[in-house]
C-alpha cells in the first residue's frame, strides 16, 4: 500500500517561488519533448519512443532537459509517453469499431501554466531524511517529514499553492 503525506506550500513560504519555477521548467520540458514526439508522429506516422525522444535530448544537450535534475526531467518526459501510448490504445480501439469518440492527439500545455514534478527516491537527499527531512534534488527546498522510506515525491502546482505529496 502506498500512503501520502501531504504539505501545502502556501504564495507566502519561503519555498514556494522555487517549487513554483521547478514547475514550470517541467512544464517547459514537457512541451518540447511533446513537440519532438508530434513532429515525428506528423512526418513518419509512427511513435517517437521514450529512449530515443530522452538520447536526443541528453546528446543535444536540450536546454529544458538539463534545467532539471536528470531523473526528474526523465520522469517528465515519461509522462509525454504514457499519454501518447493512451493515445495509441485509443486509436487502435477506435480502428476495431470499440471507441466511438472523437480522438484527440496529446496537446500542449499553456504557455504561462505550471506541471506536476515528480522527484523519484534517487532525486531526494539520504542524508537529510535521517535528520527528519526532504530535500529535493537541485533545489535548496527542506520540508519537514516524519517519513523514513520515501518512494516518491510530487509537486503538485494548484492555483494559489503548491501541494508537495510524499508517497512512502
Amino acid at each position: 500500500m502506498i500512503l501520502a503525506e501531504r504539505h501545502i506550500i502556501k504564495r507566502s513560504h519561503v519555498h514556494f517561488q522555487e517549487l513554483d519555477n521547478v514547475c514550470f521548467l517541467s512544464k517547459n520540458l514537457y512541451n518540447a519533448s511533446l513537440y519532438a514526439v508530434r513532429q515525428h508522429f506528423f512526418t513518419t506516422k509512427e511513435y517517437l519512443s521514450y529512449v530515443s525522444n530522452c538520447k536526443t535530448f541528453q546528446d543535444g544537450n536540450q536546454p529544458d532537459y538539463r534545467a532539471l535534475p536528470t531523473k526528474v526531467a526523465q520522469q517528465t518526459m515519461k509522462m509525454v509517453e504514457q499519454n501518447f501510448k493512451s493515445f495509441f490504445g485509443l486509436l487502435s480501439k477506435k480502428g476495431k469499431g470499440d471507441y466511438g469518440y472523437k480522438l484527440k492527439i496529446p496537446k500542449y500545455l499553456d504557455k504561462k501554466g505550471r506541471y506536476i514534478t515528480t522527484y523519484t527516491n534517487q532525486a531526494i537527499s539520504r542524508a537529510w531524511l535521517r535528520k527528519g527531512f526532504i530535500n529535493l534534488s537541485g533545489t535548496g527546498v527542506y520540508i519537514p517529514t516524519k517519513v523514513k522510506e520515501v518512494t516518491q515525491v510530487r509537486v503538485i502546482p494548484k492555483p494559489y499553492h503548491i501541494v508537495v505529496e510524499v508517497l512512502y
